[in-house]
């Protein structure tokens, strides 16, 4: 009698991109509002990676829409990958460093973020997202399979 195995079934996983700006042992980060996710947080910035577009071009994109300062793709250093996994909710996410960048962080999507601020970069507060400060804490080069508290 033979067996044969189900065939897999193939899903497809969201990609978020991350970006830390580095400054003086410091991080830009952002409290997060009216996102419907983590609202209240520190928060790197950070989003989804849209059709097209490679990880790169996406962290650009996202540092210069929520911190409206201009990164190069050649700066951006991979820092750590995290797989965050709960039930209905996948996500792969991808943490970039730079300490180079044009122009100085603001608050420039202010109905996203509530505050911004620089916090050291090691000690962040309890009330950061917890996977972001697990990544940035991480070793560089870290790939860790987290659930989303």
């Amino acid at each position: 009698m033979s067996t044969t195995t189900p065939p897999r079934v193939r899903h497809t996983v969201k990609i978020a991109v991350h970006v830390a700006l580095e400054r003086d042992g410091r991080l830009f980060m952002i409290r997060r509002q009216n996102t419907g996710f983590q609202d209240g947080r520190w928060s790197l910035p950070s989003g989804h990676l849209e059709a097209g577009e490679s990880v790169l071009e996406a962290a650009v994109r996202e540092v210069h829409e929520e911190a409206g300062v201009i990164a190069h793709e050649e700066d951006l250093a991979l820092h750590a990958v995290v797989h965050a996994r709960s039930p209905g909710h996948e996500y792969v996410h991808m943490f970039f460093r730079t300490s180079r960048w044009e122009g100085e962080p603001f608050n420039a999507e202010p109905s996203k973020g509530s505050e911004v601020t620089w916090l050291p970069a090691t000690g962040l507060p309890d009330d950061a997202i917890v996977y972001e400060k697990r990544a940035l804490e991480a070793a560089r080069g870290t790939v860790m399979i987290v659930g989303y508290d």
